[in-house]
């Protein structure tokens, strides 16, 4: 099992990068665990919780059919890797 916690920062007060002046923040807890059912197969199941925020008066993320900017979304994400062959 491993588990790790990220968080982002990051800071564009005249949009440069992003479009929109604004501080993104995100914050992201990954658990995840490894078997191998077979000695050259490896499997990795992965869950993974984010969290973005955006504070400033352009910034946002776009949400629903109409397209609203809201200040922060939240993300569940699911994977399963399958790695074979020689390490």
């Amino acid at each position: 099992w491993t588990l790790a916690f990220r968080p982002e920062f990051y800071y564009d007060p005249d949009g440069l990068i992003t479009g929109a002046q604004q501080t993104l923040q995100a914050y992201t807890v990954t658990l995840k665990y490894k078997f191998s059912p077979v000695a050259s197969h490896t499997v990795v199941a992965a869950i993974e919780y984010r969290y973005d925020r955006s504070t400033g008066p352009e910034g946002g993320f776009f949400k629903g059919q109409d397209n609203i900017l809201v200040p922060d979304q939240h993300l569940l994400i699911f994977a399963l890797n399958w790695h074979y062959g020689r390490k």
